[in-house]
């Protein structure tokens, strides 16, 4: 699925979001994780919020659209 930056308006692939927001936080080999992995991972980190791939802005989940 793919999802727009409310900011610099570009698209990109949840695994883009997932690699980008997920390295910020330490973890840089995504690709050994499955998809139930991740989202293991990202609802144990407090707070959790996204990086845009593009602009690097900060972003809540509930900002973030489906395209």
């Amino acid at each position: 699925m793919n999802y727009k930056c409310p900011y610099c308006n570009t698209v990109h692939s949840g695994i883009e979001w997932d690699s980008v927001t997920l390295k910020e936080f330490g973890i840089d080999k995504i690709n050994d994780f499955s998809d139930n992995d991740i989202e293991s991972i990202e609802m144990s980190i407090p707070g959790y919020h996204y990086l845009c791939p593009n602009c690097g802005a900060d972003i809540n989940i509930s900002e973030i659209k489906k395209v």
